[in-house]
This record gives C-alpha cells, sequence and structure tokens, in this order.
C-alpha cells in the first residue's frame, strides 16, 4: 500500500471478500484493508505479527512490527537472538 500503513498478507482474503461483497470464512484472522484503501488518512494496524516456522529456508522465528520500529526475534539451534530496527532512522530505507 504505501509506507505509512502497516498491513499483512492476512487481510489480503478479507480485503478481497469485502470487494466482493461475501462474507470471508470464519476461521480467517485477517482484516478489510478497503476502508484505510479508499480514505488513506485513516489508521490501519497498531501492530502486525508475523512468524516463520522454520525449516529449510532458516531458523523459527517471528517479528512484531509496530509503527515505525521492527523487533525479530529468531532461535538459532541453542541461542536465541533478538533485534530491533528502528525503521525512521534506518538508512537502507
Amino acid at each position: 500500500m504505501d509506507r505509512n500503513h502497516l498491513v499483512s498478507t492476512l487481510d489480503v482474503l478479507p480485503t478481497l471478500c469485502d470487494y466482493a461483497g461475501i462474507q470471508p470464512p470464519p476461521s480467517v484472522r485477517g482484516e478489510s484493508l478497503r476502508a484505510v484503501i479508499e480514505k488513506p488518512e485513516q489508521p490501519g494496524h497498531e501492530f502486525v505479527v508475523s512468524e516463520r516456522a522454520g525449516g529449510q529456508v532458516g531458523p523459527p522465528g517471528g517479528a512484531l512490527w509496530c509503527g515505525r520500529s521492527n523487533t525479530n526475534t529468531c532461535s538459532f539451534r541453542t541461542t536465541r537472538t533478538e533485534m530491533f530496527f528502528n525503521l525512521e532512522d534506518d538508512p537502507v530505507r
């Protein structure tokens, strides 16, 4: 969408269902982004959580995205590493 709204892939199906005028399945955890798409001045999610199960692509872990910051937690075999990124000041952006 843009750099001012947090979104999750969990929101894709509820958004498509909203535009189609149908209810998403009850097991779906995301929220429709229609209001934010049509009126970008509205706030989106306060935070988004992502998880990674691990396996061939890397160790299990997750991330918590809050506004302009991101906290990652990764498990490397027996060690747990936590990282904090300030996306506002990150020069890579």
